[in-house]
């Protein structure tokens, strides 16, 4: 028996439906090794965050961090997690060195320890030295958005000169090279934590 036109222009927006929902796995972005290279975004949307980064083909690593549609810093990193050059929303920069080299250092996997020192250089010559303690304590595997990703559980601590601390827990993905869960506490305050949702594909 023929169904009624109203009967079934009503399957036929259900059957569309079901087809958009079923395809949103396939509009999934989750890069590869290699296309994590031609650059991503990250996206923390309660936050209203963005982390650009940019198209890498060697060890350093730029990311643009975007707050409510403003460019709040950009860094480089030594192959995502070793910080070399950053530079604020207001245009003023800072260059870390350390009391140890980097390029040399022991793999960064689990089991992962080292206590060193970073000073940080502002360009008028200023310098500011932190202690630095980073441990590699384990292994997880999180999704961000509908990709899943194996990453390093990251904990550490820095020290400032004025006696204040942070201590923080990150989950660092080594095939995208950027941070994408962290929480930080600073002295007895309460933790703050930042979880990117999503993975964009980098506008060019």
């Amino acid at each position: 028996m023929r169904r009624p036109a109203s009967k079934r222009r009503v399957v036929a927006l259900l059957a569309t439906a079901a087809s958009a929902l079923g395809s949103g796995s396939a509009l999934a972005y989750c890069p590869t090794s290699e296309t994590a290279r031609s650059g991503f975004v990250v996206v923390g949307e309660s936050r209203g965050i963005r982390e650009e980064t940019q198209p890498s083909n060697d060890d350093m690593l730029t990311t643009k961090l975007i707050s409510g549609g403003t460019l709040q810093s950009t860094a480089t990193r030594y192959k995502g997690y070793m910080l070399t050059r950053i530079v604020y929303g207001n245009g003023a920069t800072s260059t870390p060195s350390y009391d140890f080299d980097y390029t040399k250092d022991a793999p960064f996997t689990e089991g992962y320890h080292k206590t060193f020192r970073m000073t940080l250089t502002l360009a008028n010559g200023d310098a500011t030295t932190l202690k630095v303690e980073t441990t590699i304590v384990g292994q997880d595997r999180i999704k961000v958005g509908d990709c899943a990703l194996d990453t390093l559980v990251i904990e550490g601590r820095t020290d400032y000169p004025n006696g204040s601390f942070q201590m923080r827990r990150s989950n660092f993905s080594p095939l995208l090279r950027v941070v994408v869960r962290a929480t930080f506490t600073n002295g007895n305050a309460p933790p703050s934590t930042v979880i990117f949702d999503r993975i964009e594909p980098l506008a060019h």
